[in-house]
C-alpha cells in the first residue's frame, strides 16, 4: 500500500456559496473535472483515496467552534477532521 488521501467533495448546490468565501473559485465543472482525475491519479498508484462530502455550513461552524479563519489551511483540514470523527464514531477504519 502506498497511502492514503482525504479528497474533499463539494455540492454542486454549495459552489456559489464556495466562491463567495473564496477568491479564484473555478466554476464547479472545472473544480470537478479535476478532482476526478486526481482521484483517478491517486488509485492508479495504488493510493486509498478517502473522499469526504463536506457541506459548506458545517464547515463555517467547525472554523467559528474552534476559533481557526476561513481559508485555504483550515478549508484544507476540515475534511481530514471529518474523516478522523467518523472513524471514532466507527471505531476505527476499514483499510480497502
Amino acid at each position: 500500500m502506498k497511502g492514503q488521501v482525504v479528497i474533499p467533495l463539494y455540492k454542486a448546490d454549495q459552489w456559489p456559496r464556495w466562491g463567495e468565501l473564496f477568491e479564484d473559485t473555478p466554476t464547479y465543472e472545472q473544480w470537478f473535472k479535476g478532482h476526478v482525475e486526481g482521484i483517478e491519479r491517486f488509485r492508479k498508484q495504488g493510493v486509498i483515496v478517502h473522499e469526504i462530502e463536506i457541506d459548506i455550513d458545517l464547515y463555517v461552524a467547525w472554523t467559528k467552534e474552534t476559533k481557526q479563519q476561513i481559508n485555504a489551511d483550515t478549508r484544507n483540514e476540515y475534511p481530514n477532521h471529518v474523516l478522523a470523527e467518523r472513524v471514532i464514531a466507527m471505531g476505527g477504519l476499514d483499510p480497502t
